[in-house]
């Protein structure tokens, strides 16, 4: 009698643990299912958040001006996200149809390929963030190397054609001297040339491009997401032509 005690008891004891460890893989399930859950839920609001940020440009037309926004946010993202995450870079793709980019030039002197900003009718950043970030930080870039700052750089791009004039008239060549010393504060009766005057025409030159590039509409043609992770990966822009010439405001 006393060893079938013992008997149940110890299959009681049996039965008892098996319900308890049946009951911690349930709860384990439960909760690994709980955590997971969690998990996916984070990762789609992180990816709708982030698309948030181009998905509303898609069929938009915006400004050139918005247009340098969005290539800021592309340039950051893939500095500070894609290579801590492995997330994929965002492509973006700016096209000039029939070589519109023309259209942005200063027609008044013939420019050098060096002070042409934008040189091909489709900027990408497929091979790298260079060419999207030249445009967007080129006031920085050119008050870092001129020490001219961005309102100078305004006054000087609005009267482009006394500063970047090539005339050595002399009354010409002074009109020019007398503007850059309002303009840049120098003292009355300097003379700008050589080395110097060329740096201040080209930064000049490129400033007015990017000014008619701010100008100019551009229209979302296109808005890619990855098929696996459903991230936006690429956008598009393509420069607005009306009557034969960009559209700007």
């Amino acid at each position: 009698m006393e060893n079938i005690s013992k008997a149940l008891l110890i299959a009681g004891g049996v039965l008892f643990a098996i319900l308890v460890l049946t009951l911690l893989i349930i709860f384990r399930g439960n909760i690994s299912s709980y955590f997971t859950e969690q998990h996916n839920a984070k990762i789609l609001e992180q990816v709708t958040e982030f698309n948030n940020k181009f998905e509303n440009y898609n069929g938009q037309t915006i400004r050139g001006s918005e247009l340098i926004s969005v290539m800021n946010r592309v340039v950051d993202y893939n500095r500070t996200y894609s290579d801590i995450q492995g997330a994929e870079r965002v492509i973006i793709r700016v096209e000039f149809p029939d070589n519109h980019q023309k259209d942005l030039l200063y027609t008044g002197v013939t420019m050098s390929s060096s002070d042409i900003l934008f040189a091909n009718s489709a900027i990408s950043n497929v091979s790298g963030d260079d060419n999207i970030s030249r445009i967007s930080g080129l006031s920085s870039e050119l008050a870092t190397s001129t020490g001219i700052d961005d309102t100078k750089l305004q006054k000087l791009s609005a009267n482009i054609s006394i500063i970047c004039s090539t005339s050595t008239d002399p009354n010409d060549v002074n009109i020019r001297n007398e503007k850059l010393q309002k303009i840049l504060g120098y003292r009355k009766g300097t003379t700008v040339e050589g080395t110097e005057l060329r740096k201040i025409q080209s930064a000049t030159l490129k400033y007015y491009q990017l000014t008619q590039f701010k100008r100019t509409m551009f229209k979302c043609t296109d808005v890619v997401h990855d098929q696996k992770s459903g991230r936006i990966n690429k956008i598009s822009f393509q420069a607005v032509v009306e009557n034969g010439m960009l559209k700007q405001d």
